[in-house]
């Protein structure tokens, strides 16, 4: 399960489900970043696989 967004003209979409519709969307404010996700983290179970490797990128990213 997941939430979708939609990306406003600054955003980028990063991540979409099987539907086309954006999961993940990032940008840049002023001198910050920002993500949406729809990703319901460790709703049911530990975060594994793609869904780990998508949320530690977003950290990545943030960080920089």
């Amino acid at each position: 399960d997941h939430m979708v967004f939609r990306a406003g003209h600054r955003g980028k979409v990063m991540i979409e489900n099987v539907f086309g519709d954006p999961v993940y969307v990032v940008g840049e404010i002023g001198e910050g970043r920002v993500v949406y996700s729809g990703s319901y983290y460790g709703y049911t179970n530990p975060l594994a696989a793609a869904e780990r490797q998508a949320f530690l990128g977003c950290l990545n990213w943030l960080a920089r």
